[in-house]
């Protein structure tokens, strides 16, 4: 019969084309990881086995399991709960969420699987009616905490494994293909040498290139903390071990908490024994473990308090590959059967966030005082859309390096899926919740007024190379400003208009597209965030005048380079801007800022 899966799904941003999936336009629900196996393409890049539903109806599921091999550095993108079409994450579905205080002591946590469960005589991990398995007796292991309620938590080991282990995909790449304390191995992988001497009491590390300031907190613990070195050197040898050779049954490892002591975490799944234990399916947040100040050091000799003097060699970033413009290409292959050419360029590729819960461990960066050496010539790489996670190998095969990493949340914020997206989502909304509000549509000339889901963007014409202003040269600056990517200039921006009919009187809104930059915070966080561009709305005195005002604006944005307020006083009626600020009361993102923009002109909803 088939299998229901009642909670709703949310839509994706858009995501790279997982090649491994193989599913074409059949809709496949990402139901559960099993187990890892060795890569014979590339030792480096590990296989996950992962399950998956063959979706019949909006809930419902077939009985019956597809498996696929999937590189585990790529199970962040795929989360369980995540339906994918065409090789694309396309939803995700929304478990119910709860957060639990556990402790990582002896007798706290333990592992357990369906398998072991039924071989001790134990009661089963989870009654299998809420989330059915391929077989009865599952091998896959969990990872069990006791709770205050009498109950249990139970997590996949390789949801933890993938949520708790670092921020890189990286670094898990690694703690499962190296061995430890060989050449080439454990702890070695991570670090370059200190370049000062160490310190009683003071933890410092100095991480070598590929790896995040977010992966400091782990890896300090991996260089001084016993418990934490005990844990890792047991995760590749336990693969290793259970392989018995070359054969192609999964390894199921036992990968638990790696730090002594309380954590609170953050869990989407679905609640049984009468809602005293829960089934933690996706880890949305989790706590950093308490302890002393951490100190780190990236290899990057741009970071010196004083720069290298002229007699120095330019050698520091000789042969460094070079970094893709935070505009992602349109399409993103990632590949699972090579290896990323030598030298290639690297594309960063974003998990689903991960909130932080609680107070931060203190972790800072410290500079070497003298530079010794300056960057030297990073090498080329051409326009691919090829990808793989692997170490790099070999050359002219026209893959590239992609590094994945999972982005932090310190403050609980709600999932956005960038400013012209969420203005939309935030109007469709108000049409559902209120009478008044009869219409939402988009608009474009080609197209006329449109109320789908799927708006479409006018996009903004490019200058020709003799264009003036009034007569006076464009500057270089402002010709830059209408390209996403103002490095190879070949994407233009666009703008969104969007139509609200609100007591029979039309109302306008005109977003334009941001650009996307990453931004470095004072503790060394690294994230994407949209350029901060006010947005339009306005009346019209005559609806004659809409496509005359529509030209003058999306040829005059270009000019102010998108400060719209220089655009109001030109408009044939009432026109006002707005900023893009939440409100902590918010249950979707811009809904705050929609009400605004609609007050400007004298509408009311509420």
């Amino acid at each position: 019969m088939p299998v229901k899966l009642d909670c709703e799904f949310r839509r994706t941003k858009a995501s790279p084309r997982i090649n491994a999936l193989g599913c074409g336009n059949q809709a496949l629900l990402v139901w559960y990881y099993c187990g890892v196996l060795k890569n014979t393409n590339d030792q480096f890049q590990p296989f996950a086995k992962v399950a998956f539903r063959v979706q019949l109806s909006d809930k419902s599921f077939s009985d019956s399991f597809v498996y696929r091999n999937v590189p585990i550095e790529h199970l962040g993108q795929l989360r369980i709960g995540s339906l994918c079409k065409k090789n694309r994450i396309i939803s995700r579905a929304q478990f119910e969420e709860k957060e639990f205080s556990v402790l990582h002591e002896k007798g706290t946590f333990w592992f357990e699987s369906f398998h072991s469960a039924a071989e001790k005589g134990f009661s089963p991990p989870y009654p299998q009616q809420i989330y059915p398995l391929h077989f009865q007796r599952d091998r896959n292991c969990l990872v069990g905490f006791k709770l205050h309620s009498g109950g249990t938590l139970v997590i996949p080991t390789l949801e933890y494994f993938t949520r708790y282990y670092g921020r890189s995909g990286k670094l898990r790449r690694y703690l499962t293909t190296l061995k430890w304390e060989v050449p080439g191995g454990l702890p070695g992988a991570f670090f370059n040498p200190l370049g000062q001497p160490e310190e009683p009491g003071t933890w410092k590390i100095n991480l070598k290139k590929g790896f995040y300031n977010s992966d400091a907190l782990f890896l300090a613990h991996l260089k001084y903390d016993c418990y934490t070195q005990r844990v890792v050197k047991l995760i590749s040898s336990e693969i290793e071990v259970q392989y018995k050779g070359d054969r192609i049954i999964p390894a199921f490892p036992k990968i638990g908490p790696w730090f002594r002591g309380s954590g609170t975490l953050l869990v989407r799944g679905i609640p049984f024994n009468g809602g005293n234990s829960f089934l933690g399916l996706q880890i949305t947040g989790l706590s950093d473990p308490a302890g002393g100040e951490i100190e780190r050091l990236l290899d990057n000799r741009n970071n010196a308090a004083n720069p290298a003097g002229s007699e120095a060699e330019g050698k520091a970033w000789a042969g460094a590959p070079v970094r893709r413009p935070n505009q992602p290409p349109e399409i993103i292959d990632l590949t699972a059967y090579e290896a990323p050419d030598q030298g290639s360029a690297i594309l960063e590729l974003e998990d689903p966030d991960i909130k932080i819960l609680g107070p931060r461990r203190q972790v800072t960066s410290f500079r070497d005082i003298q530079a010794r050496d300056k960057g030297g010539e990073p090498s080329r790489s051409g326009e691919v859309d090829t990808y793989s996670s692997g170490e790099p190998h070999g050359g002219g095969k026209g893959v590239d390096q992609v590094s994945i990493h999972t982005p932090e949340l310190i403050q609980p914020e709600m999932e956005t899926e960038g400013v012209l997206r969420d203005i939309w989502n935030a109007a469709q909304r108000l049409n559902k919740l209120y009478k008044k509000v009869s219409c939402v549509e988009w608009y474009t000339p080609s197209n006329g007024f449109n109320n789908n889901d799927e708006p479409q963007l006018m996009a903004l014409r490019p200058y020709q190379s003799d264009e003036t202003f009034d007569g006076a040269p464009i500057p270089a600056k402002t010709r830059k400003w209408l390209f996403l990517d103002p490095d190879t200039q070949k994407k233009v921006r666009g703008i969104l208009v969007i139509r609200l009919t609100i007591h029979r009187k039309y109302i306008y809104i005109i977003e334009t597209q941001r650009r996307v930059r990453t931004v470095i915070d004072e503790h060394g966080r690294i994230t994407d965030k949209e350029e901060s561009l006010r947005g339009m709305v306005f009346t019209l005195d005559s609806e004659e005048d809409l496509n005359h005002w529509i030209k003058v604006v999306r040829s005059n944005i270009r000019r102010v380079e998108g400060v719209v307020v220089n655009l109001t006083t030109l408009c044939p009626g009432e026109s006002d801007v707005f900023k893009h600020k939440p409100a902590s009361t918010e249950e979707v993102p811009c809904w705050a800022t929609l009400l605004n923009a609609l007050k400007k002109v004298g509408i009311l909803v509420n």
